[in-house]
């Protein structure tokens, strides 16, 4: 197999499995195309790419496939194939959204579900009929949703990453991204503000109290 560590503990990167000798499926060049988390199957025991998502730069939320390559509509797989716009057994209840003629679903934005009647919404859409919009900051010449640091929730609010906090998740915590707080207290989200741990102050909770 392929191993990692001082002492060869660890499987190296991109495999996976009890002897490391199963690889990680790759698109682009990358292990389940940065969307996913390479794990072991417990059914096979071989590689296989967990819950895909999509990165701070994809249309689509929706990401499905060995290696998390394929987006869209063909990630769904509904019992009930109803006319756009309507849902159910009867195909006669109208998606959120929706006018009378079921045009309009999901405001155009996401996706229905025809088995449960939600909206899967597109990125940086919320919202149970998506005509919600999450914060987006500018990086670069980009422009990303929750600035690539955290995911749009159903209430509109970015969820940031550790190490960031702000609406659009785009300032660093005291202390930086990689190691908040100095690894001794939790950076608030909301407010950047670190809450430091038992015998630690200031700022970034980088200074020991006296005596413990």
């Amino acid at each position: 197999g392929f191993w990692s560590g001082d002492a060869c503990d660890a499987c190296a990167a991109g495999y996976r499995g009890s002897r490391c000798d199963s690889q990680c499926p790759t698109s682009g060049g990358a292990v389940c195309s940065g969307r996913g988390t390479c794990t072991t199957s417990n059914a096979t025991g071989a590689a296989q790419c967990g819950e895909c998502q999509p990165l701070p730069s994809d249309e689509h939320r929706l990401w499905c496939g060995v290696a998390c390559q394929q987006a869209g509509t063909i990630c769904l797989n509904f019992t009930y194939n109803c006319a756009p716009g309507f849902w159910g057994a009867e195909c006669v209840s109208l998606c959120p959204g929706a006018r009378a003629d079921g045009s309009g679903a999901c405001s155009g934005r996401g996706v229905c579900n025809t088995d449960t009647g939600a909206c899967i919404c597109d990125a940086g859409a919320s919202l149970v009929d998506c005509s919600g919009t999450c914060p987006a900051a500018r990086i670069g010449n980009h422009v990303y949703v929750c600035a690539g640091h955290g995911r749009c929730g159903t209430d509109s609010a970015c969820r940031c990453q550790q190490g960031w906090w702000g609406a659009a998740c785009a300032s660093e915590c005291p202390g930086g991204a990689v190691n908040p707080c100095f690894g001794v207290g939790v950076c608030d989200a909301a407010s950047g503000e670190c809450v430091c741990a038992a015998g630690y102050a200031g700022r970034e909770c980088d200074v020991p109290c006296p005596g413990g």
